[in-house]
């Protein structure tokens, strides 16, 4: 079974560090300070010399303030991917609800495990990707069903009302709910159903914790829980699931309440500004980028391009990379996704999509 595919796969065209990187979705303002300043401290201190705790106890300390869940309800993994690949090791469910087009690698562990989907796609309306509530809530009533939602959505950046969670939670009698919250850091509206837990047994988050941070590459997800399935996830899990850089950097950070705080609005103001002006932009040079509540836009090029050539060709010849949404389910070799930049850095993918889609 072929992997799915993914943004920020900069390495295989062997310049990575040369390349302006819009495939991948992590935050355009970069790393906050405090987290470089503890990275430098770890690295001062030689922390890679050790293996890291096996219990992370002051990493979950630190996810608890910030997330305010308490400490038995967080597991903490190898990114958030670590978690979905056990998800349903954990949960033993006979099948599984999906709504395409979403995170490809729902699809592929499914399958791993042998399966059967049922899937409520998106609603495409003229700007937007809707969740078609009627029929997902309908669907609910299985037995030994597994749901999974992710909110906001990937790629379409669809936002899901808390409500709507709360009362799809409430229909699931023999199965459960898992909702993939990695971009909910970057919206406005916070609709995270971290604090349903406590009443809904069957309601599971997995979460990323370094996309918002702009540190994917330390790999650090949670998944929050009852303290039962929290301990299923970590017993099937490696012993050392979190290296020892990342747990002392993310504790170190998550503590400073305040600076934390003053980031994420910070991050917020810049993106909701930024997707607005890009999303005229884009419809200028006659494409239709589609709204969006997060950090990146998913683009409609209205038959005028093929998402696997314009990748090819931006890369190329613009040292810039674009997602090819064609690899989401439900979506065509029509659609690409852009993960925003600096306004200078987005501007320069404008002044080339509109030489490749525009040429005089």
């Amino acid at each position: 079974m072929k992997k799915p595919e993914h943004g920020g796969d900069v390495w295989r065209y062997g310049k990575a560090y040369e390349i302006l990187d819009f495939s991948s979705n992590g935050n355009p303002l970069g790393p906050p300070v405090l987290l470089k300043d503890a990275l430098k401290e770890a690295l001062e201190r030689d922390i890679y010399c050790f293996y890291p705790d096996p219990t992370y106890l002051e990493l979950k300390q630190a996810i608890s303030k910030y997330l305010s869940v308490a400490e038995d309800k967080i597991g903490v993994f190898n990114g958030a991917i670590e978690a979905l690949y056990l998800l349903f090791r954990v949960l033993n469910g006979k099948k599984v609800l999906l709504t395409p087009p979403s995170f490809t690698e729902f699809w592929y562990v499914a399958n791993m495990e042998n399966l059967p989907i049922e899937e409520v796609p998106l609603i495409e309306d003229h700007d937007c990707f809707k969740l078609n509530e009627q029929r997902l809530l309908e669907h609910l009533g299985g037995k030994d069903l597994i749901a999974i939602l992710c909110n906001p959505n990937n790629p379409t950046g669809t936002l899901i009302r808390k409500n709507l969670i709360e009362e799809a939670v409430g229909m699931i009698r023999d199965g459960f709910l898992v909702v993939d919250e990695s971009f909910m850091e970057f919206s406005h509206e916070n609709h995270s159903s971290i604090n349903l837990i406590e009443d809904h047994p069957n309601l599971i988050i997995v979460k990323s914790l370094t996309k918002i941070f702009s540190a994917s590459g330390l790999r650090l997800g949670v998944v929050i829980a009852s303290s039962d399935i929290v301990h299923k996830f970590e017993a099937l899990s490696p012993t050392w699931r979190v290296n020892s850089l990342t747990a002392f950097a993310f504790s170190k950070l998550l503590r400073k309440t305040d600076a934390v705080r003053e980031y994420l609005m910070n991050s917020r103001r810049f993106i909701d500004l930024e997707r607005r002006r890009m999303i005229k932009k884009l419809r200028k040079i006659g494409l239709r980028p589609y709204n969006s509540s997060v950090n990146f836009i998913l683009v409609n090029l209205c038959e005028r391009a093929n998402s696997r050539e314009l990748k090819e060709v931006l890369v190329r010849q613009y040292n810039m990379l674009i997602r090819d949404a064609s690899t989401f389910k439900g979506l065509s070799e029509n659609y690409i996704r852009i993960g925003l930049k600096r306004p200078e850095q987005n501007d320069m993918l404008i002044k080339a999509l509109n030489e490749v889609l525009n040429p005089c």
